[in-house]
């Protein structure tokens, strides 16, 4: 019999037949049966029997080991359940949803899961009822983020996303995902939590800090309209207090100016009245020549009284238009020739033809006469004024000069000012109310014009005043386009 096998086995130690030894202890009895069976002795007796308590003995380790081997494999399964179970415990008793997934399916959920998506076993286990809650608006930022976890991209996230459950009620959950392997197998954790009312207090939050910032800006916005409505008001105060006080002393300087012309009246109608079979053709020519110089001088001076009340009453309208400078400069020169005619004083006047204004027509006739009235007044006998226009910008200035008295430079900033009663008697002794450079103030500022003088005692002085130029659009046209335009006087 070929006795290698025992010779192999005897000689491993590590044979990889753990539990052969006795089967090899009973054929190498067999073995010695067999050489020894015609010559059997005491020795080998013995050996027989050496043999057969090593192959029981061999026996018993053998149970032995089996039983051990079965305790510890029950233990492990006993300690595999416990393991279970306690993580069972700790899954449903935590407040978080966990979901376990495998290849993109759901293979395990705690009730949590059940409850926030409301959705039983059989619906989260389905593929398509995982992401039919996710709201329409988030679903393709869910499925990326699980393609990128299928191809390894990311091992973990946290997102926010809203979800429709049951009823269509919305919630808002907050995931967490962390990739990891679970008996070999990749697989991703994910944690669940229902922050819809934690996102509603958020955006009840984010309302009352948009309606306090809306607040705040009407408040802002509220407060401003009110400080610029007390500045108006503030504004309208000093008007009307600066209005009160002009009106006070202009009725103090009517009151004064009209007493002398009344006076006159007054006397020479007197003596007409008591002496007149006494006076001669000559004295009563020369009274009535005062009557009538008194009554065109209280004229004057109501018609200024009227100008200044319809002017602060708002009662002169501006009703702008294109005016030729020239015709109404002339039109105003042939209301006061005659006056001018008794002082044998000239009037050169030099305007271009082509020059138009853009103002009111009454307005620029009020300012004209007022200003060559009082040249005329305050000029000598055979003197001259020159009335002249020039372009500036988009504005004419036009000059009023005069060969008279002049005037010094400290009444000069009294001539605009109502609060300082600035009337002097013309060369010719004419008298005047002190309004019609006041006036002419105000009406060439309605027509968003300028008033200043420059004058010189002995020297005559020379009125400026600005007006609009009057422009016109002319649009240059090809094919029907308009191609340019441009603004000509």
């Amino acid at each position: 019999m070929n006795l290698s096998f025992l010779k192999s086995y005897l000689s491993n130690k590590h044979s990889e037949y753990p539990y052969a030894f006795p089967y090899v202890t009973g054929i190498a009895m067999i073995i010695y049966l067999n050489y020894s069976l015609h010559s059997l002795d005491t020795l080998s007796v013995i050996i027989l029997i050496l043999l057969m308590i090593i192959a029981s003995f061999s026996i018993v380790a053998i149970l032995m080991a089996k039983g051990e081997n079965e305790i510890k494999r029950k233990s492990r399964e006993e300690d595999l359940i416990i393991s279970e179970e306690k993580f069972r415990v700790v899954a449903e008793s935590i407040p978080s949803a966990i979901l376990i997934f495998q290849n993109s399916k759901i293979i395990y959920a705690n009730k949590k899961a059940n409850e926030i998506t409301s959705l039983t076993d059989d619906e989260l286990f389905r593929d398509i009822n995982s992401l039919a809650i996710v709201h329409k608006r988030d679903l393709a930022k869910v499925v990326g983020i699980i393609k990128d976890f299928n191809e390894r991209k990311i091992t973990e996230t946290e997102l926010e996303f809203k979800i429709i459950v049951k009823d269509k009620q919305e919630k808002w959950i907050h995931c967490v995902a962390i990739s990891n392997y679970l008996s070999g197998v990749p697989s991703v954790v994910v944690t669940i939590n229902d922050i819809t009312d934690k996102r509603n207090v958020e955006l009840g939050l984010e309302r009352y800090i948009e309606e306090l910032q809306v607040s705040r800006s009407l408040i802002e916005q509220n407060a401003e309209e009110l400080l610029e409505l007390n500045g108006l008001l503030a504004e309208s105060e000093k008007k009307l207090k600066k209005l009160n006080s002009d009106k006070d002393k202009f009725f103090s300087i009517i009151s004064h100016d009209l007493r002398s012309p009344f006076n006159s009246l007054l006397g020479f109608t007197e003596i007409l009245s008591n002496d007149i079979d006494e006076l001669t053709k000559e004295d009563i020519k020369a009274f009535s020549s005062n009557i009538n110089s008194s009554a065109k001088n209280l004229l004057d001076h109501l018609n200024s009284l009227l100008e200044w009340s319809r002017l602060n009453n708002g009662d002169i309208k501006n009703h702008p238009e294109k005016l030729n400078l020239k015709k109404v400069v002339d039109d105003t020169v042939m209301l006061l020739y005659i006056n001018a005619i008794k002082k044998n004083i000239h009037i050169d006047i030099d305007i271009a033809e082509n020059i138009f204004i853009y103002a009111d027509t009454k307005i620029v006739r009020s300012i004209l006469q007022n200003l060559l009235s009082n040249a005329i007044k305050f000029t000598f006998k055979n003197g001259t004024i020159s009335v002249n226009a020039r372009t500036d910008a988009d504005n004419i200035i036009i000059s009023v000069k005069d060969s008279g008295v002049g005037i010094g430079y400290r009444d000069v900033e009294k001539l605009f000012r109502i609060d300082t009663n600035h009337s002097t008697k013309g060369t010719d002794n004419e008298v005047g109310s002190g309004l019609g450079l006041i006036l002419c103030k105000n009406l060439i500022e309605i027509n968003n014009g300028k008033i200043w003088v420059e004058s010189k005692i002995g020297d005559g002085s020379t009125f400026h005043f600005t007006l609009p130029e009057y422009t016109e659009v002319k649009l240059h046209t090809e094919n029907n386009l308009l191609i340019e335009y441009t603004h000509s006087a």
